[in-house]
């Protein structure tokens, strides 16, 4: 028995000569090749595959006329049609699922399991709308299609389910394990990255909440009891988160500006700065210049404002006063604090030479 042949179309190059030059032409032409047999196996299984999704879609037919007609007379017919399709589509759902499974046996299991249960209430469903109907064998029959259609499916999925030894399962199963694990760590870092980000907005709103509470408040100089140390203790705190760098000296005139009345050895109590005198800071050699030079000589604040006005002169502005002292002292005030603190020298001499 002669191969069946079939033509097929192809080119080539030839040469050609052509005026004493020689080039190589596209020449087309066919040729007969052999035509394979026909798979009869692939037609067979494809025609059973294709008669079993036709087998399901009657039993889906079948079983929401029947379960919509037992549910009519309870409820609207557009709601009992509705709501009996689901009867089928439970168990056509573990269908596919078993099928994404068919390599997990542990998993398709509890797959097949549940579309048992849920193929034997369809089949009830459908039979007790015969005996409902008053002809019994219409229920059992018409029940009997959902049982046909899910049996042809797992013939069908049989088929194609290809049986794996027990080390290529072991190997599969640590490689989806190993995989999950992956996801789990990356929806967990996500998790945690959206945690921090949600506690840092709380802080920010929180610190935003406090600070202009702090800052607008004009508290008294004396309150009393436990008050005065609570009080004095947050402003303390809330001059040193506004200003990070000062020393006590600074957040001392800061909030003396403010109207807070406190000495230096509280505030390095609260900021936790060690107490250090003049002599020992002047005499360490690792510090820098400008702080063995304030450390020669300890002055209040209103006493730097003092000592700054007199080495600038008579003709030095409340500004350029407030400059040096930021400059030599670390001393942060403001424009009115000098003018406060000179008035409060220049009558303070007045008194100590009406009283000489």
């Amino acid at each position: 028995m002669r191969p069946k042949t079939r033509m097929v179309r192809r080119t080539r190059h030839v040469p050609v000569a052509l005026g004493g030059r020689t080039r190589m032409g596209t020449q087309t032409y066919e040729e007969a090749v052999p035509v394979a047999p026909r798979d009869w196996d692939y037609v067979i299984l494809t025609g059973s595959t294709v008669a079993a999704a036709a087998l399901l879609a009657v039993c889906v037919v079948w079983t929401t006329a029947s379960v919509g007609g037992l549910l009519a007379h309870a409820v609207p017919a557009w709601v009992a049609y509705l709501v009996s399709g689901g009867f089928d589509l439970v168990w056509i759902i573990c269908l596919g699922l078993e099928w994404v499974a068919r390599y997990d046996d542990d998993r398709s299991a509890s797959v097949k399991k549940a579309g048992r249960m849920f193929l034997a209430i369809a089949m009830a469903a459908v039979g007790a709308h015969g005996w409902m109907a008053g002809n019994p064998a219409v229920g059992i029959v018409g029940a009997l299609v959902a049982l046909l259609a899910k049996g042809a499916w797992t013939q069908v999925m049989n088929y194609h389910r290809v049986p794996l030894s027990e080390p290529v399962r072991d190997v599969l199963a640590q490689e989806r394990a190993e995989l999950g694990l992956e996801l789990v760590l990356a929806a967990h870092q996500r998790q945690v990255l959206r945690t921090r980000g949600q506690l840092a907005s709380y802080r920010a709103a929180l610190a935003a909440q406090e600070e202009p509470a702090v800052k607008v408040s004009q508290m008294p100089r004396t309150v009393p009891g436990e008050r005065a140390e609570s009080t004095v203790r947050a402003a303390v705190r809330a001059a040193q988160a506004a200003l990070p760098d000062a020393d006590a000296a600074a957040i001392v005139a800061q909030l003396d500006h403010a109207g807070i009345s406190v000495d230096e050895d509280t505030v390095r109590a609260l900021i936790g700065e060690p107490r250090t005198s003049g002599a020992e800071d002047a005499h360490r050699p690792d510090a820098p210049a400008h702080q063995q030079v304030s450390a020669l000589n300890v002055v209040t604040v209103e006493a730097a404002v003092v000592e700054a006005a007199s080495i600038l002169g008579p003709d030095a502005s409340a500004r350029e006063i407030a400059e040096y002292v930021a400059r030599h002292r670390r001393l942060a005030i403001t424009e009115p604090y000098v003018r406060t603190a000179l008035s409060r020298a220049a009558k303070k001499t007045e008194m100590d030479g009406g009283y000489a």
